[in-house]
């Protein structure tokens, strides 16, 4: 998917399009949505040394980056601030916009899922390319906007309206956003939700053609090796001339744990995932920068 910093000059942009005046922070946030449960899976990974092949993390992340769980988490944030109807739209407009920009890029055997629970099926555009001219110049705007629009992310005080009631109903929203997703995980994997059921299950799996999304190229003393963002890995027919990296393409299974790639695409490494997060350190820092401000100036008042 598209970096946060290519999400960013989307979202700045439509968002003030479509609601006047919108709080920027709010829209950064918007643009962070669908991602949390990567995020937060990243986090339980490194920092928690759980095993990254963690199958049932990935199911639920999967579920909670849906339309449907994304409004949920929407609808928690949204009532903490002191106009929720604007704020809960200000999120929601942010949360379709990113699943519908995800889905405009063209992932091999990836998309997003804009319709569940009612229907696992993934969507993709394919409109334009992961190392598109497109998505390059997304992401330099991302940036040009963040720092151009910096001072004005600083400067409003946040407006939140903390109330015994309003906290209670947020935190239901909160508690049915993370353990909804934990009984519809068995619906993803039965699905076929970026093949992890191929992946995971034990099926014959020769002749099986399997779609791979930036996922890691290993070269190693051992052989060479695939490896899904998921922690699983298979060996592959080494690719000529190719070093470690990260690589989109098309494969079948020559052998149960075996891969041979029909097209693929090896990516500028490490590029996606510092571009976004430069842009989560930015976001991050205008939020307890916003934060910090407001507090100084009820300490004033």
């Amino acid at each position: 998917m598209p970096n946060l910093l290519a999400h960013i000059a989307v979202h700045g942009l439509s968002t003030r399009a479509l609601i006047s005046g919108a709080d920027l922070r709010w829209i950064y946030l918007g643009a962070i949505i669908p991602d949390l449960p990567w995020i937060l899976r990243r986090a339980l990974v490194g920092i928690l040394g759980l095993q990254d092949d963690n199958l049932q993390i990935m199911l639920t992340a999967v579920v909670q980056s849906t339309l449907i769980a994304c409004l949920l988490l929407c609808g928690a944030l949204a009532l903490l601030d002191r106009r929720p109807g604007r704020t809960f739209g200000i999120l929601a407009l942010g949360s379709l916009t990113h699943l519908l920009l995800d889905a405009s890029q063209d992932k091999i055997g990836n998309g997003v899922l804009l319709l569940a629970p009612f229907s696992w099926e993934l969507t993709s555009f394919q409109l334009f390319g992961v190392e598109s001219w497109l998505s390059y110049l997304l992401t330099v705007s991302g940036l040009a906007y963040l720092l151009f629009k910096l001072p004005e992310a600083l400067r409003a005080p946040l407006e939140l309206r903390l109330s015994p009631k309003l906290i209670f109903i947020a935190s239901a929203l909160l508690c049915t956003y993370l353990l909804v997703p934990i009984g519809l995980r068995g619906a993803v994997y039965e699905a076929e939700v970026k093949s992890y059921k191929l992946l995971y299950g034990d099926a014959p799996r020769v002749g099986q053609r399997i779609g791979l999304d930036r996922e890691n190229y290993l070269v190693t003393d051992e052989g060479t090796f695939v490896k899904w963002n998921v922690g699983k890995q298979l060996a592959v027919e080494k690719l000529s001339g190719e070093q470690s990296g990260s690589i989109s393409g098309w494969a079948h299974f020559v052998e149960q744990d075996r891969i041979r790639f029909e097209s693929y695409q090896i990516h500028p490494k490490g590029l996606r995932d510092w571009s976004s997060i430069v842009g989560l350190l930015l976001v991050t820092g205008i939020w307890l920068g916003a934060w910090t401000s407001t507090l100084r100036r009820s300490k004033r008042s």
